[in-house]
């Protein structure tokens, strides 16, 4: 019984204490971005120098958040992935199908940065683009997200938001 009640206060203490450990300070979060800028100006400067692999989704892929005919393009540099870029059709409310790109930057084998943008909507080229942007830290927790300009910084929803896009990411990650 006292193995039970030591049990059940640990777990009462950790879910009170786990998410405030996540919690960062201004100037903690401040620097994470400003590195992050740094990472994703680096990998776009040498993006050129990248080998590309295109992979297009099929039946085979098994992807539970991908569609068949969806595409996904892979960017390394001596076998260290770089850059994923998924682009995706989606329906909308209009059942008219829009393209949507996902690029995912990516430092040590893990996401860091992504960018979502919608890039045409019913077969034609989007004027002005909406966009999302996720900042993450280096242990994979959401700190920031920037969607059309309104800037969040941690919210209630970001750590289930965060696990989601990871497991995204990861499903993708080295398709064949």
């Amino acid at each position: 019984m006292k193995r039970i009640i030591k049990i059940m206060t640990f777990l009462i203490v950790f879910s009170v204490v786990t998410p405030l450990t996540f919690s960062l300070s201004k100037s903690q979060e401040t620097a994470i971005i400003d590195q992050i800028r740094k990472d994703y100006n680096k990998t776009n400067e040498n993006e050129k120098n990248y080998k590309v692999r295109s992979v297009k989704i099929r039946k085979s892929h098994g992807t539970t958040y991908y569609s068949v005919g969806d595409s996904v393009r892979y960017y390394t540099e001596n076998g260290e992935l770089k850059k994923v870029i998924v682009f995706r059709y989606l329906m909308n409310e209009e059942d008219n199908i829009d393209k949507w790109a996902e690029e995912y930057y990516v430092k040590n084998g893990k996401p860091y940065f992504l960018v979502v943008t919608n890039t045409e909507e019913n077969d034609k080229k989007v004027g002005n683009p909406l966009s999302q942007r996720y900042y993450f830290s280096s242990d994979e927790i959401l700190i920031r997200i920037i969607e059309n300009g309104e800037i969040r910084s941690n919210e209630n929803g970001f750590e289930e938001l965060g696990a989601d896009i990871m497991e995204e990411f990861y499903e993708i990650k080295n398709l064949k």
